[in-house]
């Protein structure tokens, strides 16, 4: 045996033994003393497919297909790699010549029908499937991407019964648990979520994603027990440079705009290959009106849409044409995406079309600019913006903190938010607007509710202070909590109202009341209201709004301003713990902002305590919710394209 044959040898070992990077070392060694040919390049690529280099992946696995051109476990490694990369078009074209040479190749099939999934081709991915289960009825792959298909087309019941069969066929399937936590964390079936992710955990302690997940979902449950223990996990790995936790949870648990952005860029980096040099191409002809494209998951009974409404009502005619393209859920009764329609040029329905498809609609179009307005939470589409669906690409409202991503040219903001010393925490160039840069409708304001509440309704005291938060409960952290305590105690008689709908989280509050000295008795649940007009109808029943931290209320401040009602919030260092801040100083009181949390107490406890304090805020909040700035949609409107028209 010569020595290239020994190195080799020693190279498959270590290999074999999950030793990759030494593997790749000595491949490589043999590959520069000038032997190579289809086995050794192949094995090279696979290897930098197992550490999710995908790029060399490619390079290594072609350059073996260059010395053996039927060589089908190439192209079948080949076609993974480019589905990583998301190539899904070129990885159906390998597929097809595996399945041509041998047309039982089961992984060449699966591989098939997941790049005709990531295309969105629901129905021809199944029928892939389903050629794949007649030749290995007991593949657990299978039922596992089956799942996945049912999940993006919005069928969970569906996907989670495929994921069961899968783990059936492999109980050591960490993929199919992790697919199955997912999809009942969607349901809201939070405790059997965490199982489920716990086992892929057991089986799998490396997987991306899925530290962040539990911990999540366990914030749905106010499962505290862990808390420092998985914020000081996950600080530790994402400051290591890898990828654990999903840039919206982390949002919710840790005040670091820095460490947001560290997170975010490794996301963006293994979503999208970010490390692509991207050009933007401006607008020549500057006589011809503006095409807005607005992008969103969020057409539908959804904060983010009853804050923008108005804006699209009234952008200028004579200056924008504006259109609407929705990548989210088409719900049956869709009242709210029937009534902002009208208010654009055009409207699509682009759910169920592939990434290469929005791209070329919108260039056809000729969107000049596209707002992001769905950034990196449920059902977005990162994608299109890598692939450049309009030359200038700019983040706006639905996610609140950086894309990380150097094809998202700019972000929407105020100085409140981003002040010049926390800009470099932000990989887009900062679009300022004057004021709030939280749009908010009249529209919702003006609807007319013929329901009228009383505290009875609520199980509310007729005496005594009501204070109240309707953010959504994993919101709330151990941290604020303790301070709503300590507010509790020294306001007597007060209650606590609080948006939670699980019981399971309610019984965890209580019990964490009950740690820190306060009857539990003296929290109060509010149930899910789906007609905005009358959630907003029994918020008018709280005194004070006491604000999560370090996710603040958004949607919801503006909620507690329009109907009056003074919001106390912790002004922190990330775009998520300053928008309600941002809200105040609008509102014209930001004497409810404070910078420590002892100061947060104090000023809850002080106003409480002081009655007439407490209506003269309440009286200014009255005249501000219909004359002040932040409800003054139409300047919103013409501030946001003096932007516009300045950029482009």
């Amino acid at each position: 045996m010569n020595k290239n044959n020994q190195i080799l040898e020693r190279a498959k070992i270590k290999h074999r033994k999950g030793e990759i990077y030494g593997a790749i070392k000595l491949y490589e060694k043999i590959i520069s003393f000038g032997y190579n040919n289809h086995q050794i390049s192949y094995l090279v690529g696979t290897a930098y497919l197992q550490l999710d280099n995908h790029k060399k992946a490619i390079y290594y696995l072609s350059l073996s297909l260059k010395f053996k051109n039927d060589f089908i476990n190439a192209y079948n490694n080949r076609s993974i790699a480019y589905i990583k990369c998301n190539e899904n078009i070129k990885a159906i074209e390998d597929c097809n010549i595996v399945i041509n040479i041998q047309s039982n190749f089961v992984s060449a099939i699966i591989n098939k029908g997941i790049a005709l999934k990531n295309l969105k081709h629901f129905d021809k991915a199944i029928d892939c499937f389903k050629d794949a289960i007649r030749i290995d009825e007991n593949n657990s792959e299978v039922y596992n991407n089956l799942g996945n298909v049912f999940k993006d087309k919005g069928d969970k019941d569906q996907a989670i019964k495929f994921y069961n069969k899968s783990i059936s066929l492999n109980q050591k399937n960490s993929d199919a648990y992790y697919n199955r936590g997912i999809s009942l964390h969607e349901t809201g079936e939070y405790a059997d979520c965490i199982k489920s992710l716990e086992k892929a955990l057991y089986l799998n302690p490396n997987m991306n994603y899925l530290i962040g997940k539990i911990h999540h979902s366990k914030m749905f449950l106010c499962d505290w027990k862990d808390f420092d223990s998985f914020n000081n996990k996950i600080v530790k790995i994402i400051k290591d440079g890898k990828i654990l936790i999903d840039p919206f949870i982390l949002l919710s648990l840790i005040d670091d705009a820095e460490l947001q952005k560290i997170n975010t860029k490794n996301y963006i980096d293994h979503l999208t290959s970010n490390n692509e040099k991207y050009e933007k191409n401006y607008r020549k002809n500057k006589k011809s009106k503006i095409k807005v494209g607005y992008f969103s998951a969020e057409y539908h009974n959804h904060p983010v849409l009853f804050l923008i409404m108005d804006l699209f009502k009234n952008h200028d005619k004579s200056l924008f044409e504006i259109y609407g393209f929705s990548h989210g859920p088409n719900l049956e009764e869709n009242i709210w995406r029937k009534k902002v329609k009208p208010y654009f040029n055009d409207f699509f329905d682009v759910s169920n079309k592939s990434d290469e498809e929005i791209v070329s609609l919108s260039k056809k179009i000729g969107i000049d600019i596209a707002v992001n307005l769905t950034g990196l939470t449920s059902n977005h589409r990162t994608n299109i913006y890598k692939k450049r669906v309009a030359p200038i690409q700019i983040n706006f409202l639905g996610f609140a903190g950086t894309m990380g991503a150097k094809f998202i040219d700019y972000i929407i903001s105020d100085k409140t938010i981003i002040p010049k010393e926390m800009k470099k925490n932000y990989t887009e160039k900062i679009l300022y607007m004057p004021n709030c840069y939280q749009p908010n409708s009249k529209e919702i304001f003006e609807l007319k509710n013929n329901k009228k509440f009383a505290k009875e309704d609520f199980n509310l005291p007729n005496k005594g202070i009501i204070f109240c938060c309707f953010n959504n409960n994993y919101k709330i952290t151990p941290l604020i909590f303790n301070s709503w305590m300590n507010i509790l105690k020294k306001v007597n008689n007060s209650v606590i109202w609080l948006y939670v709908t699980n019981d399971i989280a309610k019984n965890n509050l209580k019990n964490e009341a009950s740690s820190r000295g306060v009857d539990p008795k003296r929290i109060i649940f509010a149930e899910k209201i789906s007609v905005v007009k009358e959630h907003l109808e029994r918020t008018k029943l709280a005194d004070i709004f006491l604000d999560t931290f370090p996710y603040n209320a958004h949607t919801t401040a503006s909620d507690a301003i329009r109907v009056g009602l003074p919001i106390i919030t912790l002004i922190g260092k990330t775009f998520s713990s300053r928008v309600a801040a941002s809200v105040l100083n609008a509102a014209g009181i930001p004497e409810l902002i404070a910078k420590s949390l002892n100061e947060y107490e104090k000023i809850a406890i002080d106003v409480a305590l002081n009655k007439e304090k407490l209506l003269k805020i309440k009286e200014n909040l009255k005249d501000k919710s219909r004359n002040g700035l932040l409800f003054d949609s139409v300047k919103f409107t013409k501030d946001l394209e003096e932007i516009y028209l300045k950029i482009n």
